[in-house]
């Protein structure tokens, strides 16, 4: 009798490897919006706007034999599909938290797109570790504003502000990790060695220095400004005046 070698599916991988549409409504507009099953975000039909699968967790997730389940393609592919989502979670609750803070919610999406500039740069860094802290930062130092009191705060020693933890929880993020992404965004001392807490220092400084760069033109940094960067990615970025929105991220001042 032939044996049946092929490799059992369960129900949860058929989702993604034998995709279907589902209709998630449009956040913007209400209107109703196709995003496949193997698919982390649309566009909306009627106003054009993105919208985000914000998906439960799958046997994916944690089966140890979900590489085999899947294929090698279509494991990386529900990789990227999840790390689009979390993102897209992340910048929400940001969003959603900051409120009307207009050029708060701009300069940590700002943070972020820097962020993701360095880390193409920085294979040893933790692109979710990251990510998160540099679309939190602003945040918690939102919060810390608004609680300041007459000393000044112990670098080694703060207390992470609690919308922080309190989103990572929410979307579902582990304690070590909340415990690091907390760390970078008070400026913990201690981390500083670490790359994840020098790439999100890094891309906070790239995006606050914009005018400056731009100001600059042709003429070069000041030394003291390019030796306060961490990783050498950042400061070559600095250097060639790099900067987000301009096509294929030509330096400032290039024509």
């Amino acid at each position: 009798m032939k044996r049946d070698t092929q490799f059992k599916r369960c129900p949860g991988s058929l989702v993604f490897m034998q995709p279907k549409p589902d209709m998630i409504p449009c956040v913007a507009c209400g209107a109703d919006t196709e995003i496949w099953s193997d698919e982390a975000e649309g566009k909306c039909p009627s106003c054009g706007a993105t919208v985000v699968r914000y998906a439960s967790q799958s046997c994916v997730d944690w089966c140890k034999h979900a590489r085999e389940c899947l294929g090698e393609d279509k494991y990386k592919q529900y990789g990227q599909m999840k790390a689009a989502m979390r993102k897209h979670a992340l910048v929400n609750a940001m969003t959603q938290h900051l409120g009307a803070q207009a050029e708060r919610i701009e300069r940590a999406k700002k943070v972020a797109g820097y962020a993701e500039l360095i880390l193409a740069e920085e294979p040893a860094a933790d692109p979710n570790v990251v990510f998160a802290a540099a679309v939190l930062l602003v945040v918690g130092e939102a919060d810390a504003q608004a609680d300041q009191t007459s000393a000044p705060p112990d670098p080694d020693k703060s207390t992470c502000p609690s919308p922080v933890p309190e989103i990572l929880r929410t979307l579902g993020y582990a304690d070590d990790f909340i415990a690091e992404v907390c760390g970078i965004v008070v400026g913990d001392s201690r981390l500083r060695d670490r790359i994840n807490f020098q790439v999100v220092r890094d891309a906070a400084l790239l995006a606050d220095s914009e005018e400056q760069r731009i100001r600059a033109a042709a003429a070069p940094l000041d030394t003291a400004f390019l030796a306060s960067f961490l990783t050498g990615s950042a400061r070559r970025f600095a250097e060639k005046r790099v900067l987000l929105g301009k096509p294929d991220n030509h330096p400032a001042g290039d024509n």
